[in-house]
């Protein structure tokens, strides 16, 4: 599927912003083996930007342009910079 337009928005909306159970399970894997992190598939920053908001060191990468938009604007209104990456999961 290519995640432009209306399934970018309609994707964000639905994912929420809300952590979820796998928020609390990704967040202890990295605590448990701390360093730098990468987000793959990190689409609009569902987990990214409350680990970026929390000071892990966390970068994301995926396939949509306006998803990683998305989650670009989504830091910058709470005064955050993600470090985002325009590849394929495939090439990665």
């Amino acid at each position: 599927m290519d995640w432009t337009g209306l399934a970018a928005t309609t994707w964000d909306n639905f994912a929420g912003d809300e952590p979820l159970w796998d928020h609390h399970a990704f967040r202890r894997l990295i605590e448990q083996h701390p360093g730098r992190v990468l987000d793959v598939g990190c689409g609009t920053g569902r987990l990214l930007i409350p680990c970026l908001a929390s000071g892990m060191n966390i970068e994301g990468v995926d396939s949509s342009h306006e998803m990683l938009s998305i989650c670009r604007d989504k830091a910058a209104k709470i005064g955050l910079t993600a470090t985002l990456y325009h590849q394929r999961i495939q090439t990665l």
